[in-house]
């Protein structure tokens, strides 16, 4: 290892946290450390490297919740926006931001604050877009749902894409290709030959079988062609993602998604959660006294339970303490209880209620406050 290594210039406590670091994509841009003394990648080293961030992401369960917990949101912005969020799963290996700049030849898309991998909104539109203008014999107007393109007339579409979220930790692994007639393709007047050594490249992946929720949306919520638009185009994102696919390497089977019976499940508990996360928060309550959460907790706010608590146990509370400032509090809630729930056995009491009420107003009275 080298003596200094080409990190920020105060990042070096970062860089020793190491795999601890919650972002994995921050640490996969930032922080490769396979360089030798001569600045040069070791045979093997970058394998070696990429396997330790997919072990990484397969250990790193503390993502898992902020992945469903953005996966919930979205369905909650969509839903608002009078969109539809689907689910799907990768059916094969998934590779995302090869093109992407990094030591290891190939890079990889992760999301800029989550640090977990997914699909950016612009390139499912791309995809669908790609699909409809290629495959579809369709008279709907392309322009129109996707936005014009070209310098001076670019403009948004009816559709709304949004980026490709994972529900939970998602699993990498690392695949390799290898070019046989590397310099045939890197220099000019270069034939492609037997004695050319293949070149072994390792890149990121993500594994089958993992699931990202997709949404769109209507550009405007309250006009019926754009909703026409939206539920034209999700028949569309069914057939692009499951036959082209998404990322890099499609032509060799690469990015296909699929939807089936455990995908549409998925659908279904998001909207549960989506529910949960609308549902207004209960406010803990807050008590003055010990007295008043006592109360409380016998039931002083049901005007029938109470009654139970109120005869058996209270009122003979307030009197054994009827000189203190304890028989003084417990007589004005009670009297105050009478006053909420009911008035009219103030007004008219029967011979119980009576006995009862003039007790409590006894006390009330012996400590020189009057009655309201």
């Amino acid at each position: 290892m080298p003596t200094k290594i080409p990190i920020y210039s105060g990042c070096e406590g970062l860089y020793k946290i190491g795999m601890k670091h919650p972002n994995i994509g921050l640490y996969f841009n930032k922080f490769f450390d396979g360089w030798s003394d001569q600045w040069q990648i070791e045979l093997g080293r970058k394998q070696t490297w990429l396997k330790s961030m997919a072990d990484a992401t397969d250990t790193r369960s503390s993502r898992s919740d902020l992945a469903r917990y953005a996966a919930v949101r979205l369905a909650s912005l969509v839903g608002d926006r009078r969109g539809v969020l689907r689910c799907y799963s990768t059916c094969s290996p998934l590779a995302l931001g090869l093109g992407n700049a990094h030591p290891v030849e190939n890079g990889f898309s992760w999301h800029h604050t989550q640090g977990y991998p997914y699909i950016p909104a612009s390139s499912l539109k791309g995809i669908v877009r790609s699909f409809a203008n290629k495959w579809l014999d369709t008279n709907a107007n392309i322009s129109r749902i996707f936005g014009r393109e070209g310098e001076g007339t670019a403009s948004v579409g009816s559709v709304v894409f949004f980026d490709i979220l994972p529900l939970s930790t998602v699993a990498l692994r690392v695949d390799i290709m290898t070019p046989h007639y590397a310099e045939y393709y890197q220099k000019d007047n270069v034939w492609p030959g037997d004695w050319q050594d293949p070149q072994p490249i390792p890149f990121l992946t993500v594994a089958k079988g993992q699931t990202f929720a997709v949404g769109l949306a209507p550009r405007q919520i309250n006009n019926d062609e754009d909703r026409f638009d939206c539920q034209l185009v999700l028949g569309w994102l069914d057939q692009a993602l499951t036959s082209i696919g998404a990322g890099a390497k499609t032509t060799v089977g690469y990015g296909r998604f699929f939807r089936a019976a455990k995908e549409v499940n998925a659908e279904q508990q998001i909207e549960q959660e989506v529910h949960k996360l609308r549902a207004p928060k209960a406010v803990a309550r807050t008590f003055t006294t010990p007295i008043e959460e006592e109360m409380y907790k016998d039931g002083y706010e049901d005007k029938e339970v109470f009654m139970v608590p109120l005869t058996n146990k209270w009122l003979g509370r307030m009197n054994e303490t009827a000189s203190s400032p304890t028989g003084l509090e417990i007589a004005n809630r009670l009297y105050n209880w009478y006053k909420k729930y009911r008035p009219k056995e103030i007004a008219n009491p029967n011979d119980k209620n009576k006995k009862k009420l003039d007790s409590i107003t006894h006390v009330i009275t012996s400590h020189g406050v009057k009655l309201t």
